[in-house]
């Protein structure tokens, strides 16, 4: 990370700066992944480094995320998660 403790924006994932632009984005996510099943929005909406920390003891990729939403699609396949919009 370079001085000043913000990250460099890629070509391929810009960094979004404001709140919403952050929200937006994770509408994007949720409604094409895990909504839908659209894998390619993994790639397309995080960054090349993306780490989920909200595991437990447990820092997890873009792999790791896409893995249990097919699973869960596969085991459940009109299951319909919704994003509240405030």
């Amino acid at each position: 990370m370079p001085r000043g403790g913000k990250s460099t924006p890629s070509r391929r994932h810009p960094c979004p700066t404001t709140l919403e632009a952050n929200k937006t984005l994770i509408h994007r996510l949720y409604e094409r992944l895990m909504a839908n099943g659209d894998v390619a929005a993994a790639d397309e909406i995080l960054a090349d480094g993306y780490l989920d920390h909200s595991v437990l003891f447990m820092a997890a990729g873009r792999a790791e995320l896409i893995g249990p939403v097919q699973a869960i699609s596969a085991a459940i396949p009109d299951i319909a998660p919704t994003v509240d919009r405030r």
